[in-house]
């Protein structure tokens, strides 16, 4: 029993073991099958359905093809797709997903997803709910990790965006946490759809992009996603060849961004931006090898602050205001500077350091520039009733600046080095210090401008060359300039007030709106300077100008020789200027700037010293050729052409290039000239004389008139110092327009053969006539002359000339004897000379008339007188030598022939007619007559009756010269001439000289001339 019980339990136990196994190989088989077929065919149907549903049941619209489990914990899901049910528009599609599980979390019943990998995904999401706008990613590659500990880690998701190639890696811990993330929320108002305005923004901005060359856009991240503001990510951006913006165009353009919140000793880092390019171009400027750094930190709740590096190899900004396009630019530019923003990006302040060589703007450029610049918002509000324009933005704002240039060129300027300080704060601009190193100089600057009443103020130092930037002023500023030279620049120190124009512009009219405003006053210091070539050692003054005048008040100028003090007045608005001057400088020095013609006279005049003079000037634009002048003048050692004076004192004017003389004295030792009034007139070279009074040697001055002038005055010569009055005017040079007038007394007076001890005339001196009248001279031992003499000066030709003298109890021996005769000759002359028509040049031709008487004379020692003299002697001893009672004769000249037909000589013994001619050569024509006896008392005529045959033979044709007269009879004919020549047989009848005869000669008679 026991037995077929153990029989039965071994058989029931082999059943057992039989299903058991039978049943174990099946569930084995079935597994491999279920392992085989999940592996090889997928996830079937009714496994697939149900999973499906459940996710589509919790707001996911999951699909896929397929999914295969790969050993040991890896499912692989093929041709996936997602969609939140909610939002057809939003859905992610793939080629492959594989995807690992953490088997061991299924004991937990919580089946954890390890990591998943995507291969040949597409992304669509959507942002924008009205036109179905989609930001689509395709192409995407992800290997995407979860650790135990709620860390997500993407090791690549790669993809591309509208051409751009897209890589982002990072670490997120407690990534579940991202769902509650403003991204993934519900928008408000609305119920299951997230919030996609950063994504929409992101893609529209995006889609203003173009780019010649697939751009690259790396992504890094990390941190927790329970702490949003915590993670850290950098993106990186690489775009090759040319990228074109809506702001601009770039060439291998790269941007790198950092996002990572820390503290720092500026604040609370929140990011870090970084670009660079090759080539960057936009609406506001160029740039080359541009590079830009910007840090961004959280100072406070509210305030942000950005710190700013900028380089560039080249960099050109550009800007347009309303009259122009300006630009600067320059290379190796840096900049490093900050700003501060609210959270509303509501600037507060911003400082920086800007430096770059090679500095170039629409007005000039530098070799180098340096600046530091601050601005700061403060609170400020603008007065109703002020009128900002311009300066409006800037109220709310204080500015402070250092700027610093080196080698500054402008088209008018150059500069070594350039530096402005300053500052803004409304309404008040401040230049605090402006320097600037030019052309060997320097000007050193500062001043104010009110903007709101546009009041401006500056001071300024210099020892700048102003010459070498004439090109700033006006032509009539680099006019009145270019007459300034100097070895050594001018120092000037300025301070200058001026209200400036509303708005200034090129159309703004600087001359009358703002000049007549200027207000300016200074010093100025000049050494080794001149003025139109006129030099001095030193200049020191100071200056004012307003209301459009300067006001020279102490200019003092200083020459080798002396010193000028000068009281100047410019007006701009009439172009009237005044000049008080205290001089004792050589006028000569100012020489040019005086016309030609008076330059012509300065050169005639010698001052041996430098005169005083005190003197007012009034002219027009600094036209001296129509100035007008009163000096007084204190002059010595003078000499003008052979005038020469010890000492000179008058009061002078000119005026529209009239020089007059007041109340003149001039002295040349106990000589003396004083003129009442006297003008020179430069535009005509004439001279007018008032009220002259001369004790000076006359021959000087009229030379100094003119040479024809003193030649034809020449002749009358005084060998004592006459007086002279003089009234009248004369051109240099011009006697043709003389009209001067002259009264003169003095003694010693010699004209041609006479010699007065006393003479006193007047000569008018009218145009090309010289007329000396009423001539009074004593001469000739108590001789009395009176006449006149014109003269006409001729230009070529000698001068012509008419003389009318009477003269009475002249001394016959003492006016023969200045002809050179030394006959003995004794008698008292009268007569009366007229030439009415005589040349110097042409002696044959002079015409006139007059007559002579000579009484109680002795004039037998002439020859042409004497040649009846030894005859009368012979016959009775003495009588040929007897004194003429009287002797007289009327002549004509006619061609400078003189011809008289009675002239009578009347003595005792004979009365001898000598009829004929005389020429300037001395060569005689004439027929003498002798009547002997003729006036011998009462009985002379009837024994002259008596005597008549015997006259006749008295008779003689008498030819030759007058001191060698050859003489023939008249009515003796020549073939009986040597029968009864009377002269000849007398002749050799006579005793010899040395004979008694000579013992009956009259004794002779001693001529005493006058002492």
């Amino acid at each position: 029993m026991a037995e077929t019980r153990f029989k039965q339990f071994w058989k029931l136990s082999r059943r057992i073991f039989r299903w058991t196994r039978i049943v174990l190989l099946f569930a084995l088989f079935l597994g491999v099958f279920a392992v085989v077929y999940v592996h090889e065919i997928g996830v079937p149907g009714f496994v697939k359905r149900p999973l499906l549903k459940k996710l589509q049941q919790a707001g996911f619209n999951v699909q896929f093809s397929n999914a295969r489990w790969s050993w040991p914990n890896h499912l692989h899901i093929e041709n996936p797709a997602f969609a939140e049910t909610n939002d057809s528009s939003l859905h992610i599609t793939g080629g492959t997903v594989d995807v690992s599980l953490d088997l061991s979390s299924a004991a937990k019943k919580q089946l954890r997803l390890e990591s998943f990998s995507f291969t040949d995904g597409r992304l669509v999401l959507p942002i924008s709910e009205t036109n179905n706008e989609t930001l689509i990613l395709t192409n995407v590659q992800a290997a995407i990790r979860l650790s135990a500990n709620n860390t997500l880690r993407i090791d690549k998701l790669g993809a591309q965006f509208d051409g751009a190639n897209v890589q982002l890696d990072g670490i997120l811990t407690n990534c579940t946490a991202a769902l509650d993330w403003e991204l993934f929320k519900a928008r408000k108002g609305t119920t299951n759809k997230p919030n996609t305005s950063f994504v929409r923004q992101f893609s529209e901005t995006w889609a203003k992009l173009k780019f010649t060359k697939a751009p690259d856009l790396a992504i890094k991240f990390s941190g927790d996603a329970a702490d949003p503001d915590g993670i850290k990510a950098a993106v990186n951006l690489i775009a090759k060849a040319r990228t074109e913006t809506p702001w601009g165009a770039a060439d291998n353009l790269q941007l790198r961004g950092n996002y990572d919140k820390q503290t720092t000793i500026a604040g609370k880092q929140v990011a870090v931006l970084a670009g660079s390019a090759d080539y960057l171009e936009t609406s506001y400027g160029t740039g080359r090898k541009l590079d830009v750094g910007i840090t961004l930190f959280s100072e406070t709740t509210n305030l942000w602050r950005t710190e700013i590096v900028l380089e560039s190899k080249n960099l050109q900004a550009n800007w347009t205001n309303s009259s122009a396009t300006n630009s600067i630019g320059g290379t190796d530019v840096r900049w490093k500077g900050h700003v501060l923003c609210t959270s509303g990006l509501k600037m507060q302040s911003a400082a920086g350091k800007l430096q770059l060589l090679s500095a170039e703007t629409t007005w000039g450029r530098a070799q180098q520039l340096n600046a530091d610049l601050k601005i700061v918002r403060i609170a400020n509000s603008v007065p109703a009733d002020t009128k900002w324009d311009f300066w409006k933005p800037f109220v709310y704002w204080k500015a402070d600046w250092d700027i610093d240039l080196r080698n500054v060129t402008t088209p008018k300027l150059a500069m070594q080095h350039l530096h402005c300080t300053g500052d803004w704060k409304a309404p008040q601009l401040s230049i605090s210090k402006l320097e600037s190193e030019l052309y060997d100089g320097s000007v050193k600057l500062n001043g104010e401008v009110n903007v709101a009443t546009r009041d401006a103020n500056a001071k300024m130092i210099s020892d700048l060359d102003p010459q070498k930037i004439a090109s700033l002023l006006p032509q009539s500023g680099q006019r009145w300039l270019k007459k300034f030279t100097w070895e050594k620049a001018p120092h000037i120190s300025t301070e200058a007030r001026v209200t400036l124009p509303a708005q200034i512009n090129s159309k703004t009219d600087w001359k009358t709106e703002v000049l007549p405003t200027l207000y300016l006053t200074g010093k100025l210091a000049l050494e080794a300077g001149s003025y139109q070539t006129v030099s001095v050692l030193t200049t020191q003054t100071e200056f004012v100008y307003s209301n459009m005048t300067w006001r020279i008040p102490n200019l003092h100028i200083t020459r080798p020789e002396g010193v000028v003090d000068l009281n100047l007045n410019f007006d701009k608005r009439t172009g009237e200027n005044h000049w008080i001057v205290d001089s004792s400088i050589d006028p000569k020095a100012l020489r040019p700037l005086f016309p030609e013609a008076a330059q012509a006279t300065f050169d005639k005049v010698l001052i041996g010293g430098p005169p005083v003079i005190h003197a007012d000037i009034f002219e027009h634009d600094f036209d001296f050729a129509n100035c007008g002048l009163t000096a007084n003048v204190l002059a010595t050692n003078l000499a003008y052409r052979e005038i020469k004076l010890d000492r000179l004192k008058t009061f002078l004017t000119f005026s529209n290039s009239v020089l007059s003389f007041f109340d003149t004295e001039a002295e040349d030792g106990a000589k003396e000239v004083r003129c009442g009034n006297a003008e020179i007139d430069f535009n005509t070279a004439k001279v007018s004389l008032h009220e002259v009074y001369s004790t000076m040697e006359p021959m000087p001055i009229t030379r100094a008139i003119g040479r024809k002038v003193a030649a034809a005055i020449e002749p009358y010569q005084f060998h004592k110092t006459p007086t002279v009055y003089v009234e009248g005017s004369f051109v240099f040079d011009h006697p043709e327009t003389g009209d001067m007038h002259f009264i003169v007394e003095g003694e010693e007076f010699e004209w041609g053969v006479l010699k007065a001890t006393k003479a006193n005339g007047k000569v008018d001196w009218i145009g090309t006539n010289l007329y000396i009248t009423n001539i009074v001279a004593n001469a000739y031992r108590g001789g009395e002359f009176e006449g006149w003499v014109a003269v006409n000066i001729r230009p070529h030709s000698g001068n012509d000339f008419q003389i009318a003298i009477t003269f009475t109890n002249a001394d016959l021996q003492m006016g023969l004897s200045s002809l050179g005769k030394t006959n003995r000759l004794e008698g008292t002359l009268n007569g009366k000379v007229n030439l009415t028509a005589a040349n110097t040049q042409d002696r044959d031709h002079w015409e006139g008339f007059g007559w002579m008487q000579l009484q109680n004379g002795f004039i037998w020692e002439v020859p042409v007188f004497g040649i009846f003299s030894p005859v009368l002697n012979t016959i009775a001893p003495g009588t040929g030598n007897s004194r003429a009672g009287e002797a007289s004769a009327s002549f004509l000249m006619t061609n400078s022939l003189i011809r008289s037909d009675d002239l009578e000589i009347r003595s005792p013994a004979v009365r001898i007619n000598y009829r004929g001619t005389v020429d300037f050569n001395q060569q005689v024509d004439a027929i003498v007559e002798a009547q002997v006896l003729r006036d011998a008392g009462s009985l002379g005529h009837l024994f002259s009756i008596a005597m008549q045959p015997l006259t006749k033979l008295f008779e003689y044709k008498l030819t030759g010269s007058l001191e060698d007269p050859k003489s023939e009879p008249v009515f003796i004919p020549k073939i009986l001439l040597n029968l009864l020549r009377p002269f000849h047989s007398l002749k050799r009848i006579l005793p010899d000289k040395s004979g008694a005869a000579s013992e009956t000669a009259p004794p002779t008679v001693e001529v005493k001339t006058e002492p």
